[in-house]
């Protein structure tokens, strides 16, 4: 459900549903493999939150995308960031 609410027309819940993943990631070591194992980081379709943008210039998808990329990095263990950053 999380993983399909980001794709939802409005930036707010794309913002949201990252920031609950990062927040999911940030955990532990454990938490961040069951994230990975769980959602799909080579989707096509997760380039296009990069492009949602907030008109206001407040916080935006872009910056949780980011946030959601870097939780795994701090709280993940060596196979997790490997498998990470192997993705383009």
């Amino acid at each position: 459900l999380i993983c399909e609410s980001l794709y939802a027309s409005g930036y707010r819940l794309a913002r949201a549903c990252l920031s609950l993943m990062a927040a999911m990631v940030t955990q532990g070591p454990e938490a961040a493999r069951d994230v990975c194992s769980h959602f799909d980081l080579n989707k096509k379709t997760l380039y296009t939150l990069v492009m949602k943008r907030d008109s206001k210039g407040v916080y935006d998808v872009r910056q949780a995308y980011i946030q959601f990329a870097l939780s795994f990095l701090i709280a993940g263990d060596d196979s997790t960031i490997v498998q990470v950053l192997e993705v383009k």
